[in-house]
């Protein structure tokens, strides 16, 4: 995509400038040069009303925006901006033109100023009023001084109506426009733009990565958009309440910040991205990144079979949450509730069946005795070691428990799992809430058994496989029944990866098998 330096487009030439006049070998309508490319220009307060109200401009695509954060002071200081009399100037803008390749008709979409814009858009709906800043009380227009400070928008067309037309529906914010860029594109663009300027959380990041992924968790965490409006039919497990007017999420702790700079989706991501790929393996933010880029670049939607499980797995966390008691509320932060939940998941795959109230009873016993300072019961062990290299990561002497939860990395995971199963080797997993040890699981030695048997390659793939990522499969289901050959025993155990056994769900091997040669 090329910078075009001798346009400069006004909006009100837009249509007409970007909308191409014929089609392109391939039947369909494109950007005129044939190539996607961007040029400078400018936008009116007019412009992007009108275009909003019309809904010709999308001031808001979820994808590529963070949450509406701008407090009223922000967007109070936008109209400052426009009213006052000072040099500066509302930053520029960015703004997608999307040509429909059937029709050739133009549609707008605000890659990067949704808060700015909105802010004004806002104050023109009447949503707020103008700040009592001293640079209102004298501003000039046409030789006179007005005195605008604390109008409404209705107010100040009342008081001072040349204003308005003048100082705020003429109003021009420089942009740039970018032509016939696809989704990928503009992601790109949205990520690099505001990397260069914004500190950019890498959770916003994944957000501007299109896909079925990236949609779901948006969805499940904070609710979907219908007709511009967000609707609250995200999960239950993130319920909202409403304490001294604000607003907080239901069932963690008051540290879990809703800032608007999309926590819940992270924690949401994160939790997915461990269960498929291990609770123990831990994670980085860059992995993380490069997971979600991945899976919405290869577009999940055929493949996101792995919803329903999902939903299960929030379903059981909700359990897990819920049952702990008052007192421990206040600790229920971002990462302790990944490891409280990820524990239980783990206990709960390896055994069958599990008490929430019991395991999280016994887990916070276990959070008291190995965080206190003077009974040091961490004192004699390492932090958890690095299985891929099988060498330790450093003779690391072992933090308290309650020091343990500042990062997701796999050290960090696999040290709270170490402290966990020295308990529940010593008290038994009885105590830890295991009601019914379910012994239909492959056994360990035979699963690295059939992994060497397979040459230490996925089944289904033929891919190298490493011994951290095997996982032992029912080749046929166990949901076929027993008549059907659904058992567990080793002439029906495959090895493959933890991801394709999660993909896989209760399908035959069979018909496994085909789905990927079809996929390939």
């Amino acid at each position: 995509m090329t910078l075009n330096t001798n346009m400069n487009v006004a909006c009100e030439d837009a249509d007409e400038k970007f909308k191409p006049k014929t089609k392109n070998s391939s039947g369909r309508f494109g950007p005129k040069e044939g190539q996607p490319f961007s040029t400078l220009g400018s936008a009116s307060v007019t412009w992007c009303w009108n275009m909003i109200q019309e809904s010709f401009l999308n001031p808001a695509s979820r994808a590529y925006q963070r949450e509406l954060v701008a407090t009223v002071d922000w967007k109070q200081g936008i109209m400052d901006t426009i009213l006052g009399s000072g040099p500066a100037r509302v930053p520029e803008i960015h703004i997608r033109v999307k040509i429909n390749p059937e029709t050739g008709h133009l549609t707008y979409e605000l890659v990067d100023g949704q808060q700015r814009i909105c802010s004004i858009m806002d104050f023109i709906a009447g949503k707020f009023k103008l700040s009592t800043m001293e640079i209102l009380k004298k501003v000039r227009l046409e030789g006179s001084e007005c005195d605008m400070r604390g109008l409404s928008y209705q107010g100040l067309v009342a008081k001072y109506p040349n204003t308005v037309e003048k100082m705020i529906k003429e109003y021009r914010i420089s942009c740039i426009w970018y032509v016939g860029i696809n989704d990928e594109a503009t992601a790109r663009l949205f990520i690099e733009v505001l990397n260069n300027k914004l500190e950019l959380r890498p959770q916003e990041m994944r957000n501007a990565y299109i896909g079925a992924l990236s949609e779901w968790i948006r969805n499940t965490a904070r609710g979907s958009m219908k007709d511009g409006i967000l609707q609250e039919d995200y999960h239950s497990l993130f319920a909202r309440s409403k304490v001294k007017g604000k607003t907080t999420l239901k069932h963690f702790s008051p540290t879990f910040k809703l800032a608007g700079h999309m926590e819940i989706d992270n924690w949401l991501t994160s939790l997915i991205y461990l269960k498929i790929n291990g609770w123990e393996k831990g994670l980085t933010e860059k992995i993380l990144t490069k997971w979600v880029k991945d899976k919405c670049a290869s577009d999940w939607k055929e493949n996101f079979c792995f919803e329903g499980d999902m939903k299960k797995l929030l379903g059981f966390a909700q359990k897990v949450i819920e049952s702990v008691r008052p007192a421990y509320k206040p600790l229920l932060a971002p990462v302790l509730t990944l490891n409280l939940v990820g524990y239980a998941d783990k206990l709960k795959t390896q055994y069958g069946h599990l008490d929430p109230s019991v395991y999280t009873k016994a887990f916070f016993d276990v959070y008291e005795r190995w965080s206190d300072v003077k009974k040091k019961l961490y004192s004699s062990e390492t932090m958890a070691h690095n299985v891929k290299r099988d060498k330790m990561w450093g003779e690391d002497q072992m933090q308290p428990f309650d020091k343990m939860f500042s990062g997701k990395n796999k050290q960090a995971i696999s040290s709270i799992f170490k402290v966990l199963d020295i308990e529940v080797s010593k008290q038994g997993v009885e105590s830890f809430g295991v009601t019914e040890i379910d012994k239909r699981d492959f056994c360990k030695e035979d699963i690295y058994k059939k992994w060497r048997e397979q040459g230490c390659k996925d089944h289904y793939t033929r891919e190298e496989l490493s011994a951290d990522d095997m996982v032992g499969d029912h080749y046929i289901p166990r949901s076929y029944g027993k008549k059907k050959g659904g058992v567990t025993e080793y002439h029906n155990l495959v090895v493959t990866s933890a991801y394709h056994n999660m993909k896989k769900l209760n399908m035959h091997g069979d018909e496994y098998k085909k789905r990927i040669r079809k996929s390939a």
